[in-house]
């Protein structure tokens, strides 16, 4: 994480970069099916089971999977968005597993005030990893996971993706550094950062410190700033803008975890 934090110091003096036009020629389509429905299900993990809903992706053979993680509030919020996105995203060629991520203990501790997100930070990003790569072992995977995370969700992908080498990409919704991990961040998988210039919970320059010490760790980073959007612009797939997103995500995605 050390060497992160440096890079970040750097970003703030460089200031702002240019955004990258990430799939600005792909085109979301929604599907004409019906959402697809999602299985609750857990998957083991060393910490704790971690409870998931799962989509599967309506197509015959080997495919990859994509662990969607949760921002500061959990699902329960957009319950229906996520799992709408998720529909979307299987119906791509995708496994889709949407993690819950926090412990019995996590929920009770925020529910009785208490920030638990920097304690707690380093476990949850372990305990994602072995989701993903519990879903490399089953039969239907090609053997390439990436994740796509929201706001706290966002991070974790950055800091999740930076122990376990078997992230093949991450999608940062509205994310940042991961300021709370305890362990040094050498390299991060590709990373595809969306985010708002009007955000008032993580300001937009988190995104550009963020594109910026990734970039300098050699890593490939692309990023698209959304004038005007606020936090939690993405999750919606009725707005222009989020459909915009996810055409993007879906574009920068297939590369790296479609085999075919």
């Amino acid at each position: 994480m050390r060497d992160l934090a440096c890079l970040c110091v750097a970003a703030l003096l460089l200031g702002p970069l240019a955004t990258q036009a990430v799939g600005a020629d792909a085109l979301y389509v929604p599907s004409k099916t019906p959402d697809i429905a999602g299985i609750d299900m857990s998957i083991p993990a060393k910490e704790h089971a971690v409870p998931a809903i799962f989509f599967a992706a309506p197509v015959d053979g080997p495919r990859p999977s994509v662990m969607m993680l949760h921002g500061g509030g959990g699902w329960a919020r957009q319950i229906a968005n996520a799992k709408h996105y998720a529909s979307e995203l299987a119906e791509a060629g995708y496994d889709v597993y949407m993690l819950s991520y926090y412990s019995g203990s996590d929920t009770e501790r925020m529910a009785a005030g208490q920030n638990v997100f920097e304690e707690r930070f380093t476990s949850w990003a372990h305990l994602v990893d072995d989701a993903a790569d519990w879903s490399l072992k089953q039969k239907n995977s090609n053997g390439r996971v990436g994740f796509v995370g929201f706001s706290n969700g966002g991070i974790l992908t950055v800091g999740a993706g930076s122990i376990d080498k078997n992230i093949r990409a991450g999608v940062v919704y509205y994310g940042a550094v991961p300021a709370a991990l305890t362990e040094d961040i050498q390299k991060v998988p590709p990373l595809l950062i969306l985010h708002g210039d009007a955000d008032r919970i993580i300001p937009v320059r988190a995104a550009y410190e963020l594109e910026a010490a990734v970039k300098q760790m050699k890593s490939p980073a692309e990023m698209k700033i959304y004038p005007g959007e606020g936090h939690g612009f993405g999750g919606d797939l009725s707005k222009p803008t989020a459909q915009d997103a996810f055409a993007r995500a879906l574009a920068f995605l297939k590369p790296k975890l479609q085999t075919k």
